[in-house]
């Protein structure tokens, strides 16, 4: 089915222009997600950014891969999806939860060289390096969307070369790399449907991490003994 779904879509133009690189989207822009290389379940996706025509969507030249973060998030390729959040978790869990579930490092660093094009390629087993990544893009695309998957420890995960590569590159961030939340209309409602990737530009700011209350208790004693410090040095300069 994906050679058939493919060449309909470069007939009509939309997927010509697919780029590896950073992406301008924002929170409310809508989309379509329609097959790309790899084979069996999940990506490579073609995501299309869409633009409001007044009364339907039209296809922009925005476009990029990407890739599925859960296994049990489902949609139609052609699906008209709305960017409901952009952050550093999956909405909707997978099959390793349900409230939630942050990309790993090693994730972000696989699909920022992909994106860059500095993502090598894998033999036929997945088990070493080869080429590079669009050498045989179909079988790097499949091993790819696997060690995802096995990163973001979903059922269809396999451990192969890439999360090798990935957790010796010890990442400690995930760099400009983000969640798109992405939810579908259904009878008139907007419900979650979908979590992909992205390598954002610039990167959606996320909020800063807060202080565990042994923190907070740190930072107020040494606020108390700057101000006493300061204090003391005013009393001497005084006399």
């Amino acid at each position: 089915m994906k050679p058939i779904l493919l060449a309909g879509l470069l007939t009509f133009g939309f997927l010509s222009s697919v780029e590896a690189g950073y992406v301008d989207v924002s929170v409310g822009d809508h989309l379509k997600l329609y097959n790309g290389a790899g084979s069996g379940n999940g990506g490579e996706f073609d995501a299309v950014l869409q633009q409001f025509n007044g009364t339907g969507y039209d296809p922009t030249s925005v476009t990029w891969s990407t890739f599925c973060l859960e296994v049990d998030e489902h949609f139609y390729y052609g699906q008209l999806l709305k960017v409901a959040g952009i952050s550093d978790t999956a909405y909707s869990g997978g099959s390793n939860t349900n409230s939630g579930d942050p990309i790993s490092y090693a994730t972000a660093w696989l699909y920022t060289q992909m994106s860059t094009g500095n993502l090598v390629g894998l033999n036929a087993a997945g088990t070493g390096v080869s080429g590079s990544y669009n050498d045989n893009h179909i079988a790097n695309a499949t091993h790819l969307q696997k060690a995802i998957w096995y990163l973001e420890e979903e059922s269809l995960g396999v451990y192969n070369k890439y999360v090798d590569l990935a957790l010796a590159a010890g990442w400690t961030s995930i760099g400009d790399v983000r969640v798109l939340n992405l939810q579908r209309y259904s009878n008139g409602q907007l419900i979650n449907a979908q979590d992909q990737l992205v390598l954002l530009n610039p990167p959606e700011t996320l909020p800063p991490p807060v202080p565990e209350p042994s923190t907070f208790a740190l930072l107020g004693i040494g606020s108390i003994a700057l101000a006493g410090y300061g204090w003391r040095r005013k009393r001497q300069a005084a006399a």
